[in-house]
C-alpha cells in the first residue's frame, strides 16, 4: 500500500510539473504563404489560403496581418514565448497582393506602461456598503413595484 501511495505522489508531482504549450493567434502555414504571389493574388486569393487575418489596417494602405504566439508554461510560472511571427500583407488599389513580410519575434519590444493614474470623483465604498447597500432599495418579490 505504501508502495502504491508513493508511486500516485510521485505520479503527481512528476505530471503538475509538466510545461504546456499553447497557440494564440493564426498558425501561418509558410506552404500557403509560398503560393501567394504579388501583383496576381486577390484579396479574395489570401482570404481562401489563410483565412480570415488577425488584424486590419484603418489607415494608409490596405493590409492584413495574421498574428500568431507559441508560448509554453509550467506550473504556476509566467508563460515563456516560444515563437512569435506576424505575416503583413499590403494590397494594391485593385485589391491585389503588393507585397508581403514576416516580421519574428525579435522585431517586437516590451513596452512599460504609464504608472501614472487619473484621479476620478465619486464613492469609493468599503466592503460592507457593497454588501448591504442595497437592502430595502428594491421592492419586496410580489409587490411588482407599485407603491
Amino acid at each position: 500500500m505504501l508502495k502504491l501511495l508513493t508511486f500516485i505522489c510521485g505520479f503527481l508531482l512528476i505530471t503538475a510539473c509538466s510545461p504546456s504549450e499553447h497557440v494564440r493567434g493564426t498558425v501561418i502555414d509558410i506552404k500557403q504563404v509560398q503560393k501567394i504571389v504579388p501583383h496576381v493574388t486577390t484579396l479574395t486569393d489570401v482570404h481562401s489560403l489563410l483565412g480570415p487575418p488577425s488584424s486590419i489596417t484603418l489607415f494608409g494602405k490596405k493590409a492584413w496581418m495574421y498574428i500568431g504566439e507559441e508560448t509554453t508554461t509550467v506550473s504556476f510560472f509566467d508563460p515563456v514565448v516560444e515563437d512569435r511571427k506576424t505575416l503583413i500583407i499590403t494590397f494594391n488599389d485593385d485589391s491585389t497582393v503588393e507585397s508581403y513580410k514576416f516580421k519574428e519575434f525579435h522585431h517586437g519590444h516590451e513596452i512599460e506602461p504609464d504608472k501614472n493614474t487619473t484621479q476620478t470623483y465619486g464613492n469609493d465604498p468599503s466592503l460592507l456598503s457593497e454588501l448591504f447597500g442595497n437592502i430595502g432599495k428594491y421592492d419586496p418579490p410580489g409587490r411588482g413595484g407599485k407603491k
